[in-house]
């Protein structure tokens, strides 16, 4: 029952969102895009480290190669030896800072500062032309597929006699790669880690507000106090929720309204069908004088227009809950000014002299619009004033470029405070003990042209009404 009646106000139950599955979707989405993010990125940075390492693991061995053919180069040179095929090489040894080798008994030294890693891990050989190898350095207990191959030329009178080889460990990159992938492995590990804990924060403050907010919407009831709870998220949420609150206060303020209305309605029906009743009751049992049959009958007839006029009014008043139309059969030229004297020939006080109404309208203006909703706009707002008047009865009419503002002002007693905004509540009770729904028509034919109404006390005294229309063109053409 109470989601029928929200939705009557236009407001579904949006408290049946199941929180939790958010707060799952948000958890799951934030890790997903870590664990995306620190893939893509570790897979990046990775291979781009690797290739830099390798690439300067190779530079280094090329500079060392480029440096061991020199040194044998020149002291090939030295002792004139033309016939690599024949030469004597010695196995290598090491000190502090270098290793070295002998070639023809004569010791090549190679600073161990041009090695990227430790030569003792590499192959290194001289290799003649011929296809003869000398073994400097060999490494019997690796694979081929270990190693990789860098040449450097042996340069003998402009002539390339021989080639020393160095044959790199490549299980120096790939201790490399694996650290880097460990390396890697460590970082998604911790970006997890971190999205998890920064996942769980998130749906703290996302769902902690969230449930407040689904608990509030749960509450929502058209009658008696609800125990809103305030969400100080300072984001949409807290904004939704000082919206929703704002929307069923209107709601709860509506079906107040709606319950009065009701209330109102039926007494005001009850009060003259009772009168009615009770003097058809008289009639009937015969109880009255002679004469009195008359009287009784006048009433009935005095009664049951009233009632006709109260139902009336709130048939009309009701025909303006639905979308407001234009009704083109019913629009007509009207002069303001003539519209306000016919309705004064019309008045008992203004004919007797009573009160005089002081016509200030235009009277060469003429207006088209719809005679019936224009009608009962005049009738009623003259009807309430001549119903306070002492004596006078202003009309007034203020053009500023396409607003149009009417203004009707009395000489009564006013308003009394608090009062100018609940004159337009239906079946308002004034001081005068009457009540009804004139000025609420009057504000429903207003609204449905965008224009505004309000009730004031004039500075000199008396009850004002205050019609205004922006961009009066839009609706009636002059």
């Amino acid at each position: 029952m109470r989601q029928l009646e929200l939705i009557q106000y236009g407001v579904t139950d949006i408290g049946l969102i199941k929180m939790k599955k958010l707060a799952i979707k948000t958890i799951f989405s934030h890790v997903a895009i870590a664990i995306i993010s620190t893939i893509v990125f570790s897979v990046i940075i990775t291979f781009s480290l690797i290739y830099m390492g390798r690439n300067e693991y190779a530079d280094f061995c090329k500079t060392s190669s480029r440096y061991v053919a020199s040194e044998v180069s020149n002291n090939l040179s030295q002792k004139s030896i033309k016939n690599v095929d024949n030469i004597k090489v010695g196995n290598l040894l090491s000190n502090e800072d270098y290793y070295y080798f002998t070639l023809q008994d004569s010791p090549i030294l190679i600073q161990k500062s041009m090695f990227a890693k430790n030569l003792a891990t590499s192959n290194l050989y001289i290799k003649t032309n011929s296809g003869k190898v000398y073994w400097v350095i060999k490494t019997p207990f690796s694979k081929k597929s270990d190693f990789a191959q860098i040449v450097a030329p042996i340069v003998l009178n402009k002539k390339t006699v021989a080639n020393v080889i160095i044959e790199p460990y490549l299980k120096e990159t790939k201790a490399l790669n694996r650290y880097m992938q460990r390396m890697m492995f460590s970082g998604f590990l911790f970006t997890m880690l971190f999205a998890l804990v920064l996942s769980l924060i998130f749906e703290v403050r996302l769902i902690g507000p969230m449930s407040a907010l689904r608990n509030n919407i749960n509450n929502i009831r058209l009658t008696g106090k609800i125990n809103w709870k305030q969400v100080n998220s300072k984001d949409e949420i807290s904004e939704i929720n000082d919206e929703l609150k704002e929307i069923t206060k209107k709601m709860q303020e509506v079906n107040q309204s709606q319950i009065e209305f009701f209330q109102n309605t039926s007494h005001e029906l009850k009060t003259p069908l009772m009168s009615i009743s009770g003097y058809a009751e008289a009639i009937r049992d015969g109880v009255m004088e002679k004469g009195e049959e008359i009287d009784a009958l006048n009433i009935i007839i005095d009664e049951s227009n009233k009632l006709s006029q109260a139902i009336g009014s709130i048939l009309y008043l009701s025909s303006f809950d639905g979308p407001s139309k234009y009704n083109y059969k019913e629009v007509k030229r009207i002069n303001f000014y003539e519209s306000v004297e016919e309705l004064a020939l019309k008045s008992v006080d203004v004919q007797s002299g009573k009160i005089e109404i002081i016509n200030n309208f235009p009277m060469a203006l003429s207006v088209e619009l719809e005679v019936e909703k224009y009608n009962k706009l005049l009738n009623n707002i003259l009807g309430n004033a001549l119903r306070y008047a002492k004596s006078k009865i202003y009309c007034d009419l203020i053009i500023k470029d396409k607003d149009f503002i009417f203004t009707i002002r009395d000489d009564g007693p006013g308003f009394k405070n608090g009062e100018e905004d609940k004159v337009f509540e239906r079946f308002y009770k004034g001081e005068g003990g009457h009540n009804g729904l004139g000025l609420s028509i009057v504000k429903k034919i207003v609204e449905a042209y965008e224009g505004e109404v309000r009730a004031y006390n004039h500075k000199d005294g008396g009850a004002v009404i205050e019609l205004r229309f922006n961009d009066f063109y839009r609706y009636f053409m002059v």
